[in-house]
């Protein structure tokens, strides 16, 4: 029983950790995406105005 609960634990914080971790690369990702997006449009803006 207190290795079930000891692993309960664990599988707690990882599930935190992981929640958390997911949290970071989606918001960096999420301003990675709007970063290229507004490049992309730029590019193409350049491109069909030279």
């Amino acid at each position: 029983v207190n290795f079930f609960r000891l692993n309960r634990t664990l599988y707690d914080y990882m599930y935190v950790f992981v929640g958390w971790l997911g949290g970071k690369v989606f918001a960096n990702f999420r301003k990675w995406r709007k970063f290229h997006t507004i490049k992309f449009v730029l590019d193409i803006n350049v491109n069909f105005c030279v």
